[in-house]
């Protein structure tokens, strides 16, 4: 559901049902198999903050509608602080967890690195036997020639 095939209509895209939406943005501003999509860390980076881009827009519009519905007349203010609150208890989970977070970020890198990897090699392997002599690839080309 995380990899790096989110930018194109994939498996792991259509994954994400209902809310697949929020990756067309991705999908459109990314090359496939670029290194913003599929490079080592920079992948898997970069996807965590997108998506956490998006988390925090549906909770700033969550907690701005809370905030009118509570207080009217001062709602700016309420849901500022309610932000701010929210902002520092992401900190201190993530102070709390360090272990944790790495560990999750190293699982995501590793789905992520195991499938660039095996991109990589499959691609590697049809140039090859496409080059190769004795091929079918390789006698169009001679015949072509």
């Amino acid at each position: 559901m995380f990899g790096p095939d989110l930018d194109i209509h994939s498996l792991p895209y259509k994954r994400w049902g209902p809310l697949r939406w929020i990756w067309l943005p991705y999908r459109k501003a990314m090359a496939h198999r670029s290194m913003l999509s599929h490079g080592p860390l920079l992948g898997t980076v970069f996807r965590i903050l997108y998506l956490a881009t998006w988390l925090l827009l549906f909770v700033a519009v969550g907690v701005v509608c809370w905030a009118q519905l509570q207080s009217p007349e001062d709602w700016q203010t309420l849901a500022l602080v309610q932000m701010e609150k929210g902002l520092q208890r992401l900190q201190q989970e993530l102070l709390r967890y360090p272990l944790e977070a790495l560990l999750l970020f190293l699982g995501l890198e590793a789905g992520a690195m195991s499938h660039a990897l095996s991109d990589w090699a499959g691609s590697a392997w049809k140039r090859w036997r496409r080059k190769r002599p004795g091929t079918t690839a390789a006698k169009r080309r001679k015949r072509q020639n």
